[in-house]
């Protein structure tokens, strides 16, 4: 295909389609609005920011005087347009216009088609959410250094055609299901706030459970000894057994290492307060803080502890925040004896094994989820359903 091409459907077409231009079947013109003409008028001014998502419509909108308009936001739109983003920053962004901005204005960023007579809008919407349509939009800005499309290349963009009846059938399939969709993927979503939220309710169910009330307490110092960790650039590192571990996790592997597992991370700068546990030996980041020392203390009852105390209300700096050492060393925690402190962690870490197990199955089947939808069209477009 050539630069600039609009995509093709080389694929035979059901009986009674036919591929016509998007230009062929929505309207040349949809109407300009000067602000200068209407000064005293309130518009809801549309910005390309407003589109943030292929699934929805336009959600909000900034109310503005039409006399303060941008000179260029002259385009009107109207209920069922179909509005698709030409320019950065989200490109390729559609949305279907909804009742509350009929007759309002939007800016030349958006490319406004109006279905003609042949067309309806929903299936109309549902095509420039197929990912053929995407593609094709996508491939003509490839490389460019301001990525945006005209009205004209969008308009150029194939598109099958069945007849109205069959449209209508289509686009009650398309809302039925992606409705279905859409309620299993809030269910979905559910779940998982839920999973993510586990951890938190077994740290505090943990630290501040009844058994915990008779617990010593002590300054954190006096469990742990915390170090800055050492420098190590991308190009100084070779790959080797030994997992470089930053604030932010496991990087990348080492020839060499500085601690020897079981040892624990937490993020000083960036990921402030991400603890991690690494059962082997490794090399700590400067962007991190490790356990130099555990004094005794069971390494992964002090990882479950670093992960309950709030150590970000003792992190400084304007700029970037970073983590104190010294200052969390400050911070008084319980001191359970060393018996309590296996039995606890190994309560914990089953309970978090079987959160992670959890939280994996819902982030599948969330994904397995947001993908109905391009499949749903990707149907469609191919007379299947």
């Amino acid at each position: 295909m050539k630069a600039g091409a609009p995509h093709e459907h080389p694929r035979s077409l059901p009986t009674g389609w036919r591929l016509v231009r998007l230009g062929n079947v929505c309207e040349k013109q949809t109407g300009i609005r000067d602000p200068r003409i209407e000064p005293n008028t309130a518009f809801q001014y549309v910005d390309i920011t407003s589109v943030s998502n292929t699934r929805k419509c336009i959600t909000e909108a900034r109310t503005i005087l039409g006399k303060s308009a941008p000179s260029r936001a002259r385009q009107v739109i109207r209920v069922n347009d179909v509005i698709v983003a030409t320019t950065r920053p989200n490109l390729n962004a559609v949305a279907l216009v909804p009742a509350e901005l009929d007759n309002q204005i939007c800016s030349t960023g958006f490319c406004v088609l109006r279905a003609g007579p042949e067309i309806l809008p929903d299936y109309l919407f549902a095509f420039v959410r197929h990912e053929s349509f995407i593609e094709a939009l996508t491939d003509l800005v490839r490389g460019a250094l301001y990525p945006a499309v005209n009205d004209g290349q969008v308009m150029d963009q194939p598109i099958p055609l069945p007849p109205l009846a069959e449209q209508r059938r289509i686009a009650g399939v398309l809302r039925e299901q992606m409705a279905a969709a859409e309620k299993a993927r809030a269910a979905a979503q559910a779940r998982l706030a839920v999973a993510k939220g586990l951890p938190a309710a077994f740290l505090r169910q943990a630290f501040l459970g009844p058994n915990s009330q008779s617990w010593p307490k002590s300054p954190f110092g006096r469990v742990a000894m915390l170090q800055r960790g050492h420098d190590l650039t991308a190009r100084e590192r070779k790959e080797g057994p030994y997992p470089v571990v930053t604030s932010s996790g496991i990087v990348g592997t080492h020839n060499d290492y500085r601690m020897k597992g079981p040892g624990v991370v937490i993020g000083r700068s960036g990921s402030v307060g991400r603890v991690h546990f690494i059962d082997q030996d490794y090399w700590p980041h400067n962007t991190a803080l490790y356990v130099k020392d555990f004094f005794g203390n069971d390494p992964q009852y002090v990882y479950f502890l670093l992960g309950w105390i709030n150590v970000k209300t003792v992190s400084s700096g304007t700029g970037v925040p970073t983590l104190d050492r010294k200052e969390v060393h400050k911070i008084i925690v319980a001191h359970p004896p060393l018996e309590e402190q296996h039995r606890l962690a190994g309560v914990l870490h089953k309970q978090m094994a079987g959160v992670e197990k959890v939280r994996a199955a819902a982030e599948e089947e969330l994904g397995t989820i947001n993908a109905l939808p391009a499949a749903l069209l990707r149907r469609v477009f191919n007379g299947e359903i």
